[in-house]
C-alpha cells in the first residue's frame, strides 16, 4: 500500500518559497538560496541591500531554514506602493527606498512642470513638514489630481520656481515635494539649481552635460 507523501514542516515565520526556489532546492542540497527584491534587475550578484533573505536546503534538497537579511531595503514594488504617476513620483519612490541616486529627484524636477501654492504677495507659501522643517510645498500636476481645486497656485517650470523663491522676503531654500502623496521628500533648492546648471542666485552656468 502506497503511503501518502507530506511536505516537511517549516519553521514558523518562514516565507513560503516560490516554485522556482523549491525546484532549485531539489538540485542544490545543503546550499543557501537567496531571495532578491523584485525591483532588482542589475547584472551580476545583487548587492546586500537588494536581498530579502535566504533559504537553507537540507541533505535531501528540502527547504529547512530561513535567514532574514538585516541590510535589506524593500523597494517600492515590494512595499506594494501604487505605480508612479510621473517621472518625479517614480524618482521620489526610488530615492526614499534607496533604489535611486540622491540627485535623481532634482533632475526629474528640472524637466517637469511644478505646482506651487502662492501667498497674497504672489510668492511661494511655506509649510511645516512632519519633522518641523519649514519648506515650500510643491507637487507636479500628475501627482496631485486635485491641482484644479487648490487655492491660489501656479504651474511653473523649475527655473520659474527658483525665480519665485528669490522673490520671497525671507529666503527659503527647501522644497517640500508631494506633501499630500503617500511618499514625500524635502529637496534643497540648491540641488534643483545644480540640476538646471545654475549657480545659486546667479546666471546660468555651463555644465557640459
Amino acid at each position: 500500500m502506497t503511503q501518502p507523501t507530506t511536505e516537511p514542516s517549516r519553521p514558523e515565520g518562514m516565507p513560503e518559497p516560490p516554485p522556482e526556489i523549491l525546484a532549485a532546492a531539489r538540485h542544490a542540497p545543503e546550499h543557501w538560496l537567496h531571495l532578491t527584491d523584485p525591483a532588482w534587475s542589475g547584472d551580476g550578484p545583487p548587492p546586500d541591500w537588494a536581498v530579502v533573505g535566504r533559504w537553507r536546503t537540507g541533505r535531501n534538497g528540502e527547504i529547512e531554514e530561513w535567514e532574514e537579511n538585516e541590510l535589506y531595503r524593500p523597494s517600492p514594488e515590494a512595499l506594494d506602493w501604487p505605480p508612479p504617476l510621473d517621472p518625479v513620483d517614480g524618482a521620489v519612490q526610488r530615492t526614499v527606498t534607496g533604489y535611486g541616486p540622491e540627485d535623481e529627484v532634482p533632475r526629474a524636477l528640472a524637466d517637469s512642470d511644478i505646482v506651487v501654492l502662492l501667498g497674497a504677495d504672489g510668492t511661494p507659501r511655506v509649510a511645516t513638514t512632519p519633522d518641523g522643517t519649514i519648506a515650500v510645498p510643491v507637487t507636479t500636476p500628475a501627482s496631485d489630481g486635485r491641482a484644479a481645486e487648490l487655492p491660489a497656485h501656479s504651474v511653473v517650470s523649475a527655473a520659474e520656481l527658483l525665480d519665485l523663491l528669490d522673490r520671497r522676503p525671507e529666503s527659503t531654500e527647501l522644497l517640500y515635494l508631494s506633501p499630500t502623496a503617500p511618499v514625500s521628500l524635502v529637496v534643497e533648492a540648491a540641488a534643483l539649481r545644480h540640476a538646471l546648471g545654475r549657480a545659486a542666485g546667479g546666471p546660468a552656468a555651463a555644465t557640459g552635460l
